[in-house]
């Protein structure tokens, strides 16, 4: 309702324009047409008549430039009406013919009055040539405008897929091949390794990595730098947060807890909270400042942390149910539904006949971030465990569908169960079931197995 009565307002606005326009034509056409004329030439002596008679050429002139060709040839029309009449009253006041002032009057008041129309009409399209574009930039604008959202929606769905993260953590394993348990990250090296990482997978241009002690202090100076990063005050109290709960604070989650420039504090600690470093993020890209982007980066962090701790994080180390167990929960404490998400499959052979081969085939279906172990239940038939980061129940299902088709013989010979750590309560309970589902009482893995899923691990 309230713009419809804008409009008529406006609209009311429009028309009264137009009409006071024509009124103002009408009025100075007669004003300086008839009432000018008749005055100079009924008062002033007939010896003045030719100097008023080429003054009054200039009106036509005026009147056309204001007005357009229509004034300007009425102007010229009616006084030239008026000379007329005067002289049919007053012989003296009229000129002699030919009257070549009359002409003159209508050749100036037209061609004065074309030329205005000519450039009123050039304006009004220059009016709506700049109107259309006007319009044509602000929908430019807003395509623009809605381009770079998806943009930035899109780089934020790059940065959180699998895909990345997974990358990111073989990257990140790869580089740890050959570290000593304990080691710290000043012996590492792998501080400048892991700010590249972050810079690549969340657009951060400085952030600095710190050590802690043994005494949970901050060690000055830092580790490694990227960009033109600060320096992390030992007070921050966003520090204190990160360090006392071993967990990724920012600015966001506790703004009341902000100092200084820093956005986010990513510790670098274990599956048992111990804390080996920290990361300041002081700048990243406007678009990646995104609570699931500094979870992808903790994420990292703790694998880190866990990898300074020497936990097994290949198939050659992982062995024995006591590996199981410390790595279940490892990846229970990382596990998330929206970031990290993890899966458990366990398949018993059942098919003894073929046992060695099929259990050699499962082992061997082993990507990148997963690990296996071979065990045996109360019966003695073989049980393979496989932990599968970065997957969910899609996942899973196209993963053995894959091993499926590919697995010798006519028929499958194995029993499938499989948890999604980040859907269940605790790893306890995942720990549990497991026993319980697959009936393993006996935790040592079988050696001539074992060495096959290790040997077939890269495929």
């Amino acid at each position: 309702m309230k713009n419809y009565t804008s409009h008529l307002l406006q609209r009311a606005h429009v028309g009264l324009r137009s009409l006071n326009l024509q009124l103002t034509v009408i009025s100075e056409v007669l004003m300086f047409g008839l009432l000018l004329p008749v005055l100079l030439l009924w008062w002033l002596p007939s010896g003045l008549v030719g100097a008023v008679w080429l003054t009054l050429v200039l009106v036509p002139l005026w009147l056309g430039l204001r007005f357009g060709l229509l004034a300007g040839s009425l102007v010229a029309g009616l006084t030239g009406l008026v000379i007329f009449a005067m002289g049919s009253f007053q012989a003296n006041k009229k000129p002699e013919f030919p009257n070549v002032h009359l002409l003159v009057m209508l050749a100036v008041g037209m061609a004065s009055g074309e030329m205005r129309d000519r450039w009123a009409h050039k304006a009004a399209q220059l009016q709506t040539l700049g109107q259309y574009c006007s319009t044509r930039l602000k929908q430019f604008t807003g395509a623009y405008q809605v381009l770079q959202i998806s943009h930035a929606q899109l780089e934020r769905r790059v940065v959180d897929s699998a895909g990345n993260l997974r990358q990111a953590l073989q990257r990140l394993q790869q580089r740890s091949m050959g570290l000593q348990g304990g080691a710290s990250l000043t012996d590492s090296g792998l501080g400048s390794w892991l700010l590249e990482i972050f810079a690549d997978l969340g657009n951060v241009h400085a952030a600095a990595l710190y050590e802690v002690n043994a005494r949970g202090m901050l060690r000055h100076p830092a580790v490694a730098r990227l960009g033109p990063a600060a320096e992390l005050s030992m007070f921050d109290p966003m520090l204190r947060e990160a360090l006392s709960n071993a967990r990724l604070t920012t600015v966001r989650t506790d703004p009341e807890l902000s100092h200084g420039n820093v956005l986010a504090l990513i510790p670098i600690a274990d599956s048992q909270g111990r804390v080996h470093g920290v990361v300041a993020i002081f700048d990243m890209l406007f678009v990646n400042m995104q609570q699931q982007t500094f979870e992808v980066l903790a994420v990292l962090g703790q694998h880190l942390g866990d990898i300074l701790s020497g936990r097994p994080h290949s198939v050659d180390e992982a062995q024995g149910w006591g590996s199981f167990s410390d790595t279940i929960r490892h990846q229970f404490s990382q596990a998330d539904h929206a970031v990290f998400p993890v899966a458990l499959v366990a398949c018993t052979v059942t098919a003894l006949e073929r046992r060695d081969a099929l259990a050699a085939h499962l082992c061997r279906g082993v990507r990148g971030l997963d690990q296996c172990w071979v065990m045996l239940d109360r019966q003695g038939r073989p049980v393979i465990l496989k932990t599968m980061p970065l997957t969910d129940a899609a996942g899973v299902a196209s993963h053995m569908a894959r091993l499926e088709r590919e697995m010798p013989g006519s028929s499958f010979g194995f029993v499938r169960h499989e948890w999604l750590l980040h859907e269940s309560p605790s790893a306890e309970d995942v720990l549990v079931s497991v026993r319980q589902v697959c009936a393993l009482d006996q935790f040592e893995p079988e050696s001539p197995i074992g060495r096959a899923s290790a040997n077939g691990s890269n495929t």
